[in-house]
C-alpha cells in the first residue's frame, strides 16, 4: 500500500496530469494482473490445508504450479500494452490524462512476471502463518521504491527525469528487489527442506487442474471488483481532471485503511483452511468471528481519521501548484465524507469473503461481487450521470 501511496504522493508533487493518470492506469494494471493475484493467491489455501494436515511435502510442489501460471499470467499482458492507448482514449479521459496514463500502464506491464512470481513464492510463508518474513521482504522493497521513485520521477543521482514512467520503472525494480530476496530467504531457511521444492520442480497437470479449478473463480472475483471499478473511475473520469484527480486522492487514502484488510484476509484464509485442514469447522467459525471483531476495530480508528483530520491527510498531496490544487483539495475533503461512511462495511466484507474462500468456496464469492457491483455500482451511476445530469457526489 506504501508502495503505491508513495508513488501517487511524488507525482502529486510533478504534475496534476500524472497524478490524475496514476488512478486509471493503475487500476487498469490491477484489473489485468488480480484474475492471475487471485489465482496463484489461492495457493495459499492449498499450503494451509497440507500445512495442517501434515503432508508438507506437497508444498513446495504446489508452489511451483503458481510459479508456472505466473508466466502464463504475464504474458498476457504484451496485447494489452499495445491496445493501452485505445482504452484509455474510448474511457474518454482528457488528452494528458490518455498520455501520461498509457506511459505508466505500458511500463508497468513489463514487471508483471516478478509481481506474479512474488504472490506464489510469498504462499510458502502466508499459507503457514509465518508473515515475519513477508514484513520483512516487503520493507526492503518498500524501502527501495521510495528512493527508486525520487531519483527516477525528478532526476536525482545522476539519473534522467522520467516523470510518471520513472513511477512505473520504481515499481517495476521493487518488484525485482522483493524476489530476489524471496529466493535468498529460502535458499537459507532450514524449514523449506522438508517442503519438497527440488523433487516438487515439475509440471503437474492433475495438481494444476485442482490449483485452477478453485483458483479461477477467486482470481475472477477479484478481476471483475476491479474491472467495475476500472469503469466507475472512467465514468468518473469524463466529468473533467479535477474530479478525476479528487477521486484518485480520496481512494489513494482510502488504501491506507482497505489494503491492509486484505493481509487481514490472507491470514484468515490461512486460519480457516489449516483448521478445515484438521477437520475443525469450529475453530474456523469461532476464527472468522474473531477476525471480524479486529477488523471493525481497526476500520472505526480510520474513519476517525477521514472524518477528524480529512484536510491535514489530503495536503500531504499538495502539489507545486497551490491554486491547481485547491480546487481538487475542496472536492478530495467531501469524498473523504463518503470514505468514511463506508470504511467499515468494505473491511467486514474482505473478512466474510475470505472465510468462505478459505473454506474452499470460491464460487459464490465470485457471483455475489459480479451481481453486486454490476447492480448497485456500475448501472446506477451509469444511468445517473448519463440520463440525469448528476455528478461527483450522486456517482459516489
Amino acid at each position: 500500500t506504501l508502495m503505491m501511496v508513495t508513488d501517487r504522493l511524488f507525482l502529486s508533487k510533478y504534475s496534476v496530469d500524472s497524478f490524475a493518470a496514476s488512478l486509471p492506469a493503475s487500476i487498469l494494471s490491477w484489473t489485468l494482473t488480480s484474475f492471475w493475484f487471485g489465482t496463484i493467491g489461492y495457493i495459499n489455501v492449498f499450503v494451509a490445508q497440507y500445512h495442517g494436515a501434515g503432508r508438507v511435502k506437497n508444498i513446495g510442489h504446489s508452489v511451483w504450479q503458481g510459479l508456472f501460471i505466473a508466466v502464463l499470467g504475464a504474458s498476457t499482458f504484451l496485447p494489452a500494452i499495445l491496445l493501452a492507448r485505445h482504452w484509455f482514449e474510448m474511457s474518454g479521459y482528457p488528452e494528458k490524462v490518455v498520455a501520461e496514463g498509457t506511459a505508466y500502464f505500458q511500463v508497468l506491464g513489463l514487471g508483471a512476471l516478478p509481481a506474479l512470481v512474488n504472490v506464489a513464492l510469498a504462499c510458502t510463508y502466508s499459507g503457514r502463518g509465518k508473515t515475519l518474513p513477508l514484513l520483512g521482504v516487503n520493507l526492503v522493497a518498500m524501502l527501495f521504491n521510495i528512493v527508486a521513485d525520487y531519483a527516477l520521477i525528478f532526476g536525482h543521482f545522476g539519473l534522467p527525469e522520467l516523470g510518471i514512467r520513472g513511477a512505473a520503472l520504481a515499481t517495476i525494480l521493487s518488484s525485482m528487489v522483493s524476489t530476489i530476496c524471496w529466493i535468498v530467504v529460502l535458499r537459507i531457511d532450514p524449514e523449506t527442506k522438508e517442503f519438497g521444492f527440488r523433487e516438487g520442480m515439475r509440471f503437474d497437470p492433475a495438481l494444476l487442474k485442482r490449483i485452477l479449478w478453485f483458483g479461477i473463480p477467486n482470481g475472477l472475483t477479484m478481476c471483475l471488483e476491479a474491472a467495475m471499478f476500472n469503469i466507475f473511475i472512467a465514468l468518473v473520469g469524463q466529468l473533467g481532471r479535477i474530479e478525476l484527480a479528487a477521486t484518485n486522492l480520496a481512494f489513494t487514502l482510502n488504501m491506507l485503511a482497505f489494503v491492509p484488510m486484505v493481509g487481514f484476509m490472507i491470514a484468515l484464509e490461512t486460519l480457516v483452511g489449516r483448521r478445515i485442514g484438521e477437520n475443525r469447522p469450529d475453530l474456523a467459525e469461532k476464527t472468522t468471528w474473531n477476525a471480524a471483531g479486529l477488523c471493525s476495530a481497526y476500520m472505526a480508528a480510520w474513519v476517525a481519521v477521514y472524518l477528524l483530520f480529512p484536510t491535514a491527510i489530503v495536503r500531504l498531496f499538495q502539489s507545486t501548484d497551490p491554486a491547481e490544487f485547491e480546487g481538487v483539495e475542496t472536492v478530495a475533503v467531501r469524498l473523504m465524507q463518503f470514505v468514511a461512511a463506508y470504511t467499515v462495511f468494505d473491511g467486514l466484507q474482505i473478512i466474510f469473503g475470505g472465510a468462505i474462500r478459505g473454506a474452499g468456496d470460491t464460487r459464490f464469492s465470485m457471483i455475489f461481487w459480479l451481481s453486486s457491483e454490476l447492480l448497485i455500482l456500475i448501472i446506477p451511476t451509469y444511468v445517473m450521470l448519463h440520463y440525469f445530469g448528476g455528478g461527483l457526489f450522486s456517482a459516489w
